[in-house]
């Protein structure tokens, strides 16, 4: 996603700030739980893997609403 990484480096934003919660409680606070367990199921079964691809896909599916925002 090289525009929102341009856009991140722009505006001096540090993505770790955005994504260690998500990391740290594996997305409890940021889905809704018909989706939450899917991803839980997903990592329970393959791996740490599917906790970066699942954040990849949230930047992805949220790109252009981010790259409306020029302040935190």
């Amino acid at each position: 996603m090289p525009r929102l990484t341009a856009h991140f480096k722009e505006h001096s934003i540090d993505h770790s700030l955005i994504t260690f919660n998500w990391f740290l409680v594996v997305f409890v606070e940021s889905l809704v739980s018909d989706i939450l367990l899917r991803v839980w199921d997903a990592f329970l079964y393959e791996g740490t893997k599917v906790i970066f691809r699942y954040a990849l896909a949230l930047f992805k599916y949220n790109e252009e609403d981010i790259l409306k925002f020029t302040t935190i």
